[in-house]
């Protein structure tokens, strides 16, 4: 007879089996395309992008308008089928570019990581960059559309070509903003790598531009989202995740919605807020979390115990995945 030590690896090894790769779903991208594309998905599609152009005059500019006018600096590469333009940085190895140039990367392992909960009709990135996670949601099928939200000029162009190219309109809504605590004008400070570009308090180097910056419900208030319909949040804004929640309290109150969050107490405290402030904010609304960057068993705990959980991490950072299990 199996002792219980064999038995449990048996399982584990038959489970990881199981398990969906990166490159299952990279296998998909094409064919997922094209169908996409070619279903009648898209007639509700077009109603969405007639109505959002209404809503967004960053994406009637950009919409039909030549990437090269405005001088931007742009280079192309074909990954799996879907088209993707990105500015050309100072890309050095392991920096976001250059995985994407050079090795076709697509966030998928991380696509993945979260799918027990990155699932339903509609979601919202806040931090889109160039699309590397709306536009492979979309034709994944993990949601009907994407609301997408990035204050980078150069990046926010890149990303209006990556949909129309690929011809997603309506699929991902993207609109050039950045999303605070506040409604108004802040500074961006803008970085030689595309994934570096974050918020700061006051301009003080020659980068740094002014950006329109909305909370998050006056920005899907403007834009007409029903919040019934978002089942998933995506916050990548470098350290200005504290603020984005504070701006959120009519999404907070959706307990259907689960909240992707990168934190990193270093980015926090540069971005004028602190872990504490984020935790806080996170026990005050949220029954569970899984640390994505973790290897633990169970993979979900309560969120009673989220300052445990992060404690070990010091000045590194990991991804949080919030959500509500039962009514609040």
């Amino acid at each position: 007879m199996r002792s219980d030590r064999t038995e449990f690896a048996r399982r584990t090894q038959d489970h990881k089996s199981r398990q969906l790769t990166a490159e299952v779903l990279r296998q998909v991208l094409a064919p997922r395309h094209h169908a996409l594309i070619a279903s009648s998905a898209r007639q509700a599609a077009a109603l969405r992008e007639s109505e959002f152009l209404q809503h967004s005059s960053a994406y009637a500019d950009a919409v039909g308008r030549e990437i090269t006018a405005s001088g931007l600096v742009t280079q192309r590469v074909m990954i799996e089928g879907l088209s993707w333009r990105l500015p050309v940085d100072a890309a050095s190895s392991g920096e976001l570019s250059n995985r994407i140039v050079r090795k076709g990367w697509l966030p998928l392992e991380d696509i993945l990581a979260v799918r027990e909960l990155a699932v339903g009709m509609a979601m919202i990135d806040v931090g889109a960059n160039i699309g590397t996670t709306s536009i492979p949601r979309v034709v994944l099928g993990d949601f009907a559309y994407v609301y997408a939200a990035e204050p980078d000029p150069a990046n926010y162009e890149c990303l209006v070509d990556n949909v129309t190219a690929n011809g997603l309109q309506g699929f991902v809504l993207p609109d050039r903003v950045a999303i605070g605590a506040a409604n108004g004008k802040a500074t961006l400070r803008r970085k030689t790598q595309i994934g570096g570009h974050h918020l700061v308090s006051t301009a003080s180097r020659p980068l740094d531009i002014s950006v329109p910056i909305q909370t998050l419900d006056s920005w899907a208030a403007r834009i007409g989202i029903d919040l019934a319909s978002v089942t998933f949040v995506k916050v990548d804004t470098q350290g200005w995740e504290a603020h984005v929640l504070r701006g959120a309290a009519r999404l907070l109150a959706h307990n259907h919605i689960a909240w992707q969050i990168e934190f990193s107490p270093r980015m926090l405290e540069q971005a004028g807020s602190s872990s504490a402030d984020l935790l806080e904010l996170a026990e005050s609304h949220f029954t569970h979390f899984i640390d994505l960057r973790a290897r633990v068993t169970p993979r979900s705990k309560p969120i009673s115990q989220i300052r445990e959980a992060v404690a070990s991490l010091e000045r590194r950072f990991t991804d949080l995945l919030f959500y509500n299990a039962g009514p609040r």
